[in-house]
């Protein structure tokens, strides 16, 4: 099949991959924004976007020129949605392609984001102010056919595939059926999620056209990372040449939740890392379902056993699938800071949905937890404050939260804390799900040890401790806040 790329054609110049690995990916901040829902440009509307079904109008010089806003807020990545064209095809549910994830044609992108010198552009900017660009790629399938959506019993045209480019013959699809069963791993790499067209990675030719796709993909604008969107729905020995042929980290999407631990870490066997859902799960538990603290420790236990690396996991506390975290926590501010601290602190990469920091609150729908970001970014909440500080204070003691082992300290139903070591530094963190009560509460841990005796200082508030016989009071203050103690 001739390979026709139009972006290749298009962009005036090619940018060099840094092809960044996990060793560098490891320390940074991703801020995941949807490309069409973040910024329209310098001059953003004044009011919200309404149809959070279909298009609003988001574009790549409109992240280009929110690049300060996301330099004061402290990170220094990006994860951009799928680049490539979604027809403007509206499903009979009123629906389109905003996100990136219905892909008709590989080779085309997205004219709606901009063109192939504005994400040339982008990359460039982004570089330039030491940003990593992370884009989501969706190797599993294709959009929907026409006139079809998820309600596939209302489709009509299900053998038809002439829409798409270049997968446009049957042989390139598994056979028709739907997932059922996610337990069922068979029916979850041959069937169709949400009858998304299955693509055959078994065929020959579809492996080589996505292989070469990546490839290209990396060698024309330089993307850092990519974010692999259902990767558990493709068998495992697809990965290790796509990663390769990529040239740089990968970041697998494997949904299973925290009683799924070693099938999730399975897929660190294949590529460089996945996104941690066991520890979205547990926090989710956690902070706003009742469970206790110790449900967060003992899963954590569970991820040392069998993950290969869980500093290459991506940790989150929500993102563009699921609900806010501050809607299900009922708009509980201290547990959004405990959750977030915990990811900012603890182990893996951590990823920064766009909203939290506006603390949105979404609802129950996918599209309603994909809200427009302008016309917010005037605004500084006490969330983004938050935040701004931790990430501030994460670079500040970077290489203890990266390179030090996480050991844990203390934990009951209300308080975890944690300790890491290196090159003779140690942390602490502390979080806790009890509630404001009005006045400090004191945990008493004796993991310091009598001959690590000496200071230590919360880094959120500058009040200092002394460790007595081995032993070091952590204070939570009124608010419940997360506690940081460093040694002086």
């Amino acid at each position: 099949m001739e390979k026709i790329f139009f972006w290749y054609i298009l962009t005036c110049l090619v940018v060099v991959s840094r092809c960044e690995s996990g060793d560098q990916w490891k320390y940074k901040v991703i801020y995941q924004l949807l490309t069409d829902r973040f910024s329209q440009g310098v001059l953003d509307s004044a009011t919200e976007c309404k149809d959070l079904k279909n298009w609003c109008g988001g574009t790549y010089q409109g992240v280009i020129s929110k690049l300060e806003y996301l330099q004061e807020l402290g990170v220094d990545a990006i994860w951009i949605s799928p680049i490539v064209l979604n027809g403007d095809l509206t499903t009979s549910n009123n629906q389109s392609g905003y996100h990136g994830y219905w892909a008709t044609d590989i080779y085309q992108l997205q004219p709606r984001f901009g063109s192939a010198d504005d994400l040339t552009e982008l990359v460039q900017e982004c570089h330039a102010r030491n940003i990593s660009v992370m884009v989501d790629v969706v190797p599993n399938h294709m959009g929907y056919q026409k006139d079809c959506d998820w309600e596939w019993e209302n489709c009509e045209n299900l053998d038809d595939f002439s829409l798409f480019v270049p997968f446009n013959k049957p042989e390139h699809y598994h056979s028709l059926c739907q997932i059922s069963d996610d337990l069922n791993q068979d029916e979850m790499e041959k069937c169709r999620l949400a009858n998304l067209p299955d693509l055959n990675q078994d065929n020959t030719e579809v492996r080589e056209i996505l292989y070469d796709w990546i490839s290209t993909l990396t060698d024309t604008f330089g993307f850092d990372g990519y974010r692999i969107d259902t990767a558990r729905h493709i068998q495992k020995d697809f990965w290790p040449e796509f990663q390769k042929f990529a040239g740089t980290f990968v970041l697998g999407e494997v949904a299973g939740d925290e009683t799924r631990v070693e099938y999730d870490a399975s897929y660190q066997e294949v590529m460089d890392g996945v996104l941690n859902f066991p520890t979205y799960y547990s926090l989710k538990r956690v902070f706003t379902e009742g469970f206790p603290m110790t449900y967060l420790k003992e899963n954590i236990d569970e991820q040392r056993k069998y993950f290969k690396n869980l500093k290459l996991t991506g940790t989150f506390i929500d993102n563009h699938d699921t609900m806010r975290f501050l809607n299900t926590a009922k708009m509980d501010f201290s547990k959004l800071r405990n959750a977030l601290a915990f990811i900012f602190f603890g182990d893996g990469i951590p990823i920064l949905y766009a909203g939290t920091e506006h603390d949105f609150l979404g609802g129950e729908s996918f599209d309603s937890n994909r809200d427009s970001i302008w016309p917010h970014f005037e605004e500084r909440t006490e969330t983004f404050e938050f935040i701004k500080q931790s990430l501030v204070l994460r670079k500040s003691v970077l290489d203890i939260v990266v390179e030090g082992e996480m050991a844990d300290c203390f934990v009951d139903d209300n308080f975890y804390i944690v300790k890491k070591q290196f090159n003779n530094e140690t942390i602490l963190l502390g979080i806790t799900k009890m509630e404001p009560i009005g006045e400090e509460y004191t945990v008493t841990i004796s993991c310091i040890g009598k001959a690590e005796k000496g200071t230590f200082t919360n880094l959120y508030t500058g009040q200092t401790y002394e460790t007595d016989n081995g032993h070091l009071n952590v204070v939570f203050n009124s608010l419940r806040d997360p506690v940081l103690l460093k040694s002086v």
